[in-house]
């Protein structure tokens, strides 16, 4: 029990740490108009996002503005039970072994900020993948979280849309990962992950990487590919494996569908 009583107390300390952070890098506030985006958001709910739970923020304190209806689903808690605990929702959901998940946030955006400040008026987007969470039940949920940046100024965001997803089907290894977009056109990458050898590369997938995975998905075979790209088949096995051990997906199939979430084909 004092155990359980110490991993609360930390949890609880880290989530004060993240949010104190958060507010000396986020103070501009939104002039977007709130209502009519939240009924924007409604609609779109009503069409799709039948698998993902979707909350609406202001980045200034870290303040939810909606939460969609999938959150139940997701996690099993009710509407009333999330907005009780409001933001720490995520940190008390958040399994011990990745309680140092926002913290990570924190330092990953600042680094992204330094090779690729926000752009003004353009939709950025953070893909972040495998974060493990519990479920009410107490099964763990691995949560795939697409942080759509809606509206910047003076260089900071100021709202954003987070999509959020059950990937634990896909994923293998026990460690999380991002990559960011930014620019008109998403050509300013990087991707980072928690742990390994490695830990930041310039995007999920090499050039050469890209090319062997889409041809995968059109289900093509190693030979195929090796003739198509003039390269030999145990090159594209080990172009292969390297993928799925970099993105910690379960299988070739996990692979494809992680990166198609995450734009990266």
């Amino acid at each position: 029990m004092d155990h359980d009583k110490d991993k609360q107390f930390l949890k609880e300390r880290a989530a004060t740490e993240f949010i104190n952070q958060w507010k000396k890098l986020n103070k501009q506030e939104s002039t977007a108009d709130i209502p009519k985006i939240i009924a924007q958001i409604k609609a779109f709910e009503q069409i799709q996002y039948s698998n993902r739970a979707i909350v609406l923020f202001s980045a200034k304190g870290f303040k939810p503005l909606y939460w969609g209806g999938n959150f139940e689903k997701l996690f099993g808690y009710n509407s009333d039970e999330i907005k009780l605990w409001n933001i720490p929702f995520f940190f008390k959901s958040i399994i011990w072994e990745h309680i140092d998940f926002p913290l990570k946030i924190i330092k990953w955006n600042k680094q992204m900020d330094q090779v690729a400040p926000l752009p003004e008026d353009t939709i950025s987007h953070s893909y972040f993948c495998g974060l493990k969470t519990k479920h009410k039940a107490g099964h763990e949920v691995r949560l795939f979280i697409d942080q759509v940046i809606l509206k910047t100024e003076n260089n900071q965001p100021t709202l954003s849309l987070v999509y959020l997803q059950d990937v634990q089907h896909l994923m293998k290894d026990s460690f999380y990962w991002v990559r960011y977009e930014r620019g008109d056109s998403a050509d300013q990458v990087r991707f980072y992950r928690s742990s390994g050898q490695k830990k930041e590369f310039l995007n999920i997938l090499s050039p050469r990487e890209k090319e062997i995975l889409e041809e995968i998905a059109k289900g093509a075979d190693s030979k195929t590919i090796s003739e198509k790209l003039n390269i030999s088949p145990s090159t594209v096995t080990t172009h292969r494996k390297n993928m799925i051990a970099r993105s910690g997906a379960r299988n070739t199939t996990a692979l494809i569908q992680l990166c198609r979430l995450c734009n990266a084909i």
